[in-house]
């Protein structure tokens, strides 16, 4: 190889060289750039957060996500303006719940009240609903599909006796079986009897179903004599 050669390969790998360090520099160049960009959006964002203009910060902290902890207080955000000016549950609580600022640990507290207020709203949602099914249920006969818990809750009242199935407490739910009884069988006027499974299949296909683990299952036939004085069975299998 003769000494022209030589010269241009070496000016070739010089000139590689210095390519990768110029686009090395430049790309750390344009990353600080954009980081400072990041962080100079994150600190305006938190400045709408203390101002209570909570979707505003969130436009701002969702062009930077996942930067910091943009994304934690992106969802503290939706929230807060959802529940800025309501006082019913809207849902919400378990993905506020799984928010923990670990930098700008100020922000956790307002976020610990945010929970507290959701949580409570969704309580007491749940009380009413508790409330207006009970009374429903006190007009009412027992009837196909309806949860355990409200048996009791029926014009009926609570029943006369119950017998659970051998060894109730230690079969899986798909074995269990809970029978209820209103009066004597040989009283049509007061006879009622319902049967209590704790595995409710929701379709043909087999993996299709719920248990029951908490022991509160569902009515799945009731017996009863009719007006016209016979004996009549139903049944979620019909």
């Amino acid at each position: 190889m003769n000494i022209h050669n030589k010269c241009m390969k070496y000016i070739g790998i010089v000139v590689i060289v210095l390519t990768v360090l110029i686009l090395c520099v430049y790309s750390a160049i344009s990353h600080a750039e954009i980081q400072k960009e990041m962080e100079r959006k994150l600190q305006v964002a938190l400045s709408y957060i203390d101002e209570e203009k909570y979707q505003e910060a969130k436009d701002l902290l969702s062009e930077i996500e996942p930067y910091k902890y943009s994304a934690q207080l992106s969802l503290y955000c939706e929230y807060a303006d959802l529940y800025k000016e309501c006082d019913e549950c809207i849902g919400g609580e378990e993905e506020l719940e799984s928010i923990s600022i670990q930098y700008a640990t100020e922000y956790q507290p307002e976020i610990d009240r945010l929970v507290d207020k959701v949580v409570t709203l969704k309580e007491e949602k749940e009380a009413e609903e508790e409330r207006e099914i009970i009374a429903a249920y006190r007009e009412k006969l027992p009837e196909l599909g309806m949860s355990e818990q409200y048996i009791d809750c029926t014009k009926l009242g609570e029943p006369d006796r119950t017998e659970k199935c051998l060894n109730f407490d230690h079969l899986v739910p798909r074995a269990r079986r809970k029978e209820y009884y209103w009066g004597n069988i040989n009283n049509k006027e007061s006879y009622f009897h319902v049967t209590v499974l704790y595995r409710r299949h929701w379709s043909n296909r087999v993996d299709d179903y719920t248990d029951y683990y908490d022991g509160n299952g569902y009515v799945y036939s009731i017996s009863y004599y009719g007006a016209d004085g016979r004996f009549h069975t139903e049944s979620l299998s019909d």
